[in-house]
């Protein structure tokens, strides 16, 4: 369930910090984590949005 928002988020961490390593002066760490949070965060969320929910689940 975790796997593939994490996946990504760890993705994006680790490709904006190589891009800022390799080209520009310094690399904003606590931005590119935060980021990479809220990014998982935010597709998490999407992922769990898909989901139905069974509305005859309560009745009997």
């Amino acid at each position: 369930m975790f796997k593939q928002p994490l996946l990504y988020s760890i993705i994006y961490v680790l490709l904006f910090c190589s891009y800022q390593f390799l080209l520009r002066d310094e690399i904003t760490w606590m931005m590119n984590i935060f980021t990479g949070i809220w990014m998982f965060l935010f597709l998490h969320f999407i992922k769990w949005c898909r989901v139905p929910y069974d509305w005859n689940k309560h009745k009997k």
